[in-house]
């Protein structure tokens, strides 16, 4: 399986990322730094670094082996010092991943990278997990105007011009399940319209003063929880959780990068 980058933030990175964010809607934050420019970096400028396959977490990998100074999941996750549900020193045996959800949870399946089949993706968790930003690879040219498409089947629930965000689309999937699309350099749907998985939505943009004026896709899947008939986002403590695709989940954390993420959005 091919390999890819985890990086996460030290605490002073974090802290700069999150004075640096902007206000979303009510304030949330919503920045998307190139490498260098305040955001996550590579592992030359200071950031630690773990190997993770490029699909993200495997749903199935819910034990991991302790290792002396970190550990390593079944699932090839290569865990250093604490988070993701390990801590540095030496342990035996598997333990539990309390990263990922129990197995009776009920997990959002059919979801795929709202993006044009076999494209590879770049997505950072920033200091917004579970919300997760998506550059186009491998130098993110070709992100501005991508073509967005609908990552499920689903009714167009939101279709508007934000005054923070920007151009954004929400779509209601189905049993409690929403996706919100964000700073869009346009919409190609409406409030109502039924679309299939696949289909072309908008197009990848930089608009509202969030974006921090850098084409990117600040991506969302929200659970309807509190049965509104929608799902907040934006906040932390909206709606929103651990995006999926291709049955992998991903944004269990700040200061997390997937590079290589392929889309099998295809026909």
């Amino acid at each position: 399986m091919a390999k890819a980058t985890l990086a996460r933030q030290s605490p002073l990175l974090g802290l700069l990322l999150v004075a640096a964010a902007c206000g979303g809607e009510d304030g949330y934050p919503e920045a998307w730094m190139p490498p260098g420019g305040g955001g996550a970096q590579s592992s030359t400028s200071g950031v630690e670094t773990a190997t993770v396959s490029t699909s993200g977490v495997d749903p199935s990998d819910r034990t991991s082996e302790g290792t002396s100074g970190g550990s390593t999941g079944t699932g090839g996750v290569v865990q250093t010092g604490t988070g993701m549900g390990s801590e540095s020193g030496s342990s035996e045996g598997f333990e539990p991943r309390p990263d990922l959800p129990p197995l009776e949870d009920p997990l959002p399946q059919g979801f795929q990278l709202p993006f044009e089949c076999g494209q590879g993706w770049r997505l950072d968790s920033w200091a917004h997990a579970p919300a997760v930003d998506m550059v186009r690879e491998p130098d993110q040219h070709g992100t501005n105007g991508a073509p967005l498409l609908a990552p499920a089947a689903g009714i167009v629930n939101r279709s508007e011009f934000h005054a923070n965000a920007g151009n954004l689309i929400q779509i209601d999937h189905g049993e409690g399940w929403f996706t919100t699309s964000v700073h869009l350099q346009s919409r190609a749907v409406e409030i109502g319209d039924t679309v299939e998985r696949g289909q072309v939505i908008g197009a990848v943009g930089a608009t509202g003063p969030t974006s921090n004026g850098h084409p990117h896709l600040h991506y969302e899947l929200g659970f309807d929880a509190d049965g509104s008939g929608s799902a907040s986002w934006g906040v932390t403590d909206s709606e929103r959780v651990n995006p999926w695709f291709d049955g992998v989940e991903y944004g269990q954390e700040n200061g997390l990068t997937w590079r290589d993420v392929i889309s099998a959005n295809c026909p």
